[in-house]
């Protein structure tokens, strides 16, 4: 189960694949194992355990080290995990939070995920662009069919999932901000009729032409993805954000057919509330240009 886990860490996860090949090897050793179905179900469920009590046991012995460190290195202090299976502490422990009236350093989540872009006692150098510099982007490979979402959910500790209420509120945000289809149409076709040259919006730093042949190329990008229907699929991908180091810093799932900005709107507020409001963060997206015009319109 750890080569298991490992490989799947460093590769694409394939279960199937992975009981297959084993069903094939034990029948070459003479060992029967009635179908490549009786094996892939057990060793999947085993394999989904066995992660979560290697994350159990990395939180315990989390925990045992901050009491030590809080105790003055004197006395250790462990306190029993919660078995309550309706707590919401599989997104971020409420610790973990940047606590108010903080305003030096990032929250200690960000700092665990990494300590090099978030360290504990940040300088405040005014000659820098940035403090941190993170990239996002989404990835539809990784879906999940609508028959599992009825699965019963595990409690995960220390995930790096956004909350679906995060993302609800991001969406709810974004779409009271844009308003409906046609009063963009007629806005836009306005601006035709009365400028016909190229201009560069206040804020802006590149003309319109530029930004609306890369909005054109992302929505036709997006169409090809509309066949990965949401009634097949309960999560049609993933958007993550990682540091420059290749750390994960956070993730969404994704459960719309096709990238949508609200995902990375989400991604940032949650960002920007476990930093210091001084803070400036850098951001790499390959659609930035048009989520850069969307903040400047709003703002």
């Amino acid at each position: 189960l750890l080569w298991a886990s490992t490989f799947f860490l460093n590769g694409i996860p394939n279960i199937s694949a992975w009981t297959a090949a084993l069903t094939a090897y034990l029948g070459q050793k003479a060992y029967e194992v009635p179908s490549t179905e009786s094996l892939r179900k057990p060793f999947s469920k085993a394999l989904q355990y066995f992660q979560l009590v290697q994350q159990r046991t990395d939180e315990l012995t989390r925990n045992v080290v901050e009491a030590y460190r809080a105790a003055g290195g004197v006395c250790l202090v462990v306190e029993e995990m919660s078995r309550d299976r309706t707590a919401t502490s599989h997104y971020f422990k409420e610790e973990d939070h940047k606590p108010s009236g903080n305003d030096e350093a990032p929250s200690p989540y960000l700092r665990s995920r990494c300590s090099l872009c978030f360290p504990s006692k940040p300088e405040k150098a005014p000659n820098k662009h940035f403090d941190s510099i993170q990239c996002l982007d989404a990835c539809f490979q990784q879906v999940r069919c609508r028959g599992t979402a009825g699965d019963i959910e595990i409690e995960l500790v220390r995930t790096c999932f956004v909350t679906p209420a995060d993302i609800a509120s991001a969406k709810n945000h974004v779409e009271s901000r844009r308003g409906t289809k046609s009063t963009r149409a007629k806005a836009s076709k306005g601006t035709d009729d009365l400028e016909a040259e190229d201009r560069v919006e206040p804020g802006l730093r590149v003309p319109d032409s530029v930004l609306d042949g890369c909005e054109r190329s992302f929505l036709a990008a997006n169409e090809h993805r509309e066949k990965a229907s949401t009634s097949v699929f309960a999560d049609t991908g993933l958007m993550g954000m990682i540091c420059r180091h290749d750390r994960v810093i956070l993730m969404a799932n994704v459960t719309s057919a096709g990238e949508k900005q609200y995902y990375a709107v989400a991604l940032l507020e949650v960002l920007f509330r476990e930093l210091p409001t001084w803070w400036r963060a850098g951001v790499l997206y390959d659609v930035g240009c048009n989520l850069h015009r969307s903040t400047v319109k709003v703002s």
